[in-house]
């Protein structure tokens, strides 16, 4: 073995492994302050969020609770009116007295700019703040007025509904009733309506000025809104009475539910009781915070705030925290890769190396290097001296090879060099050139064994395509078998098969100015493989009936005028292939005549496709 590849360094130091182990260290603090890093972020942002959240409610409870200081005077001044009438203190029929009376309550509810009641034909009597004028009203021809009084004789609440138009005060309003009774009869409905531009001044009050609160009414149509203070709506005859998100003139509304909104997923997320959401445009991101008031209707209520205006600071120190931990975390894993990747270096030469010898390509392997970690340098040197041995085990392996079948000198090695006696069924097959011994005279001694060399290798390539083994070469003749070593359940075909492919390919060679030519015999039958021979000295053969056989048949050729000679058990075997009987003969130490048959080589193989092609083009041996 070369000493080269496995010297000791000498007397450069080596670490332990376990002193490497030490910088491992690194990756630990990497691992404790991504842990610190990743608790105190959390820690903070959680912190924050919970900040945040709790601001976010505060401002919409803040709105919450104007709308409320706005309209629930309404719902209790209804509930006082309709108590009155059911209790026979106010006389609905007496017009001088009820008109004091609403004129006082309009008095009392400043955001109240009217109070109507219509008895259940349609006919009723309206009370204005700005005029304060009673107006007597006929609208039993009105069929949204008729269905609304039919739908208050079915409920004993009151209730906020949905935005109207007010042609006298040419304004949008928002519109509470009340079903009107004494006992079990139904007097009529009691409406109390609160101008929609009187909501927006009132929801705006003190909040500062990035913050923009809103009321939305069925999704994209504003109830309140800033903008709505001074807003009048187009002529469109009462139809629509409130502005939509696009009208408005709010780009961030516009934008809701548009592909600019983002789901609120940072610092500010969407809970049971509030709805979250980011609007970016032009690079601005807007908070958007919403809940649901149900009790006024379907409502909305809302904030959006410019976050360019109302950062405190907060999430820049969240940044620079984050930053600051995380430039020392990358340090601390760069450190640890740095060292990791230096430990696993060799490591990975190993694994390399032993890919290259897994592929069995052992030329290809390099010597590993030595190391200055101990265990490391005592793996490679141990990793070199067995790929030596690898290599001196694949050429004694190669040299065999060339004087036995591959497959005996395989299991040869395998076995520690004994193999154990088969016997078997199989097919033999002899082979030997025609004329040998005068074209031994044309040619002489060296040109003779320049022609077998180069004809054995043809022959031998034919045999192993097809399964075949070649046992020995006997002088001018091949002695090959099927089915030993090398299993085939097909054994007889392929020797057939490979019968007519090396007559073919002996057909395209030449030697001594003529045409080379070969006869074959094919018999089968049970014989026994193993090595035989002297103590020292063993030989790996088959022997058995069908060796003799065979042998006979190859010679039996001249006397039949045939190239290829089968037994009838190889025939029998072989069916379907293009055989035709030969005769019959008493072979030498047999009793019973043996059926010969011969292979038409004119005739077309079945699967012939599968077939090794025959060398084209004729070629000269001397």
């Amino acid at each position: 073995m070369g000493e080269t590849a496995l010297a000791n360094p000498g007397g450069r130091w080596r670490v332990p492994v376990t002193a490497v182990a030490v910088f491992g260290l690194g990756a630990l603090v990497a691992l404790a302050v991504g842990v610190v890093l990743w608790l105190g972020l959390g820690s903070a942002l959680e912190s924050t969020r919970s900040l945040i959240q709790e601001r976010s409610n505060t401002v919409l409870d803040t709105l919450e609770r104007r709308l409320e200081t706005r309209l629930q005077p309404v719902e209790e001044q209804a509930n006082w009116i309709t108590s009155l009438v059911a209790a026979g203190k106010l006389d609905l029929e007496d017009e001088a007295r009820l008109d004091a009376f609403m004129f006082g309550a309009l008095a009392a509810t400043p955001q109240v700019a009217g109070i109507g009641y219509f008895r259940p034909n349609g006919i009723g009597r309206v009370w204005y703040r700005g005029a304060r004028a009673a107006e007597d009203q006929d609208r039993s021809a009105d069929e949204g007025l008729r269905e609304w009084l039919r739908a208050g004789m079915w409920t004993r609440t009151s209730a906020w509904q949905d935005p109207l138009w007010v042609e006298p005060l040419k304004t949008t309003t928002v519109l509470h009733d009340s079903p009107v009774r004494q006992g079990d009869r139904f007097l009529g409905m009691l409406g109390q309506i609160v101008p929609v531009a009187d909501l927006s001044e009132h929801l705006v009050g003190d909040l500062p000025s990035p913050a923009v609160p809103f009321v939305l009414h069925r999704g994209r149509q504003v109830l309140a809104h800033p903008q709505l203070i001074h807003w009048s709506p187009p002529d469109t005859g009462g139809s629509k009475p409130l502005a939509t998100v696009d009208e408005v003139g709010d780009p961030v509304l516009a934008a809701l539910g548009t592909g600019a909104t983002r789901e609120g997923e940072w610092l500010v997320r969407s809970g049971p009781e509030i709805d979250v959401n980011w609007v970016v445009l032009n690079d601005v991101w807007h908070l958007v915070l919403q809940r649901e008031v149900s009790r006024f209707g379907d409502w909305v209520i809302g904030v959006h705030l410019d976050t360019d205006r109302t950062d405190d600071g907060t999430v820049d120190r969240m940044l620079q925290a984050a930053g600051a931990g995380l430039a020392v975390l990358v340090v601390a894993v760069l450190f640890a890769v740095i060292v990791g990747r230096r430990v696993s270096r060799p490591v990975r030469s190993i694994a390399a190396a032993a890919r290259v010898v897994e592929g069995n390509r052992l030329d290809d392997v390099r010597p590993l290097r030595p190391s200055r970690i101990r265990e490391m340098d005592d793996a490679n040197r141990s990793f070199n001296r067995m790929v030596e041995g690898l290599r001196e085990r694949q050429v004694i392996r190669q040299t065999l090879g060339r004087y036995v079948p591959e497959t005996v000198a395989h299991e040869l090695l395998s076995a520690g060099g004994r193999i154990e006696p088969t016997e078997v069924r199989a097919s033999v097959l002899f082979c030997d050139l025609v004329g040998f011994t005068s074209l031994t005279e044309t040619i002489g001694p060296s040109g003779i064994v320049e022609v077998l060399n180069d004809w054995f290798s043809h022959m031998t390539e034919i045999l192993e395509q097809r399964g075949g083994t070649v046992i020995q070469f006997q002088g001018d003749a091949i002695f090959a078998t099927f089915n030993v070593p090398v299993a085939d359940p097909e054994h007889a075909r392929q020797a057939v098969r490979a019968a007519l492919e090396m007559r073919e390919a002996t057909r395209q060679l030449s030697a001594g100015g003529r045409t080379l030519e070969c006869r074959i015999g094919i018999a089968t039958g049970t014989v026994t493989a193993g090595a035989v021979g002297a103590s020292g000295r063993l030989s790996y053969t088959v022997y058995g009936d069908a060796v003799n056989l065979a042998a006979r048949l190859e010679a039996l050729n001249r006397e039949h005028g045939t190239a290829v000679l089968l037994s009838g058990e190889t025939a029998r075997d072989a069916e379907g292939l293009p055989l035709e009987p030969a005769g019959a003969t008493t072979v030498r130490g047999q009793s019973v005549p043996t059926r010969l048959f011969t292979v038409r080589e004119d005739a077309p193989c079945p699967e012939e496709t599968s077939m090794p092609g025959p060398r084209s083009g004729r070629r000269s041996l001397q």
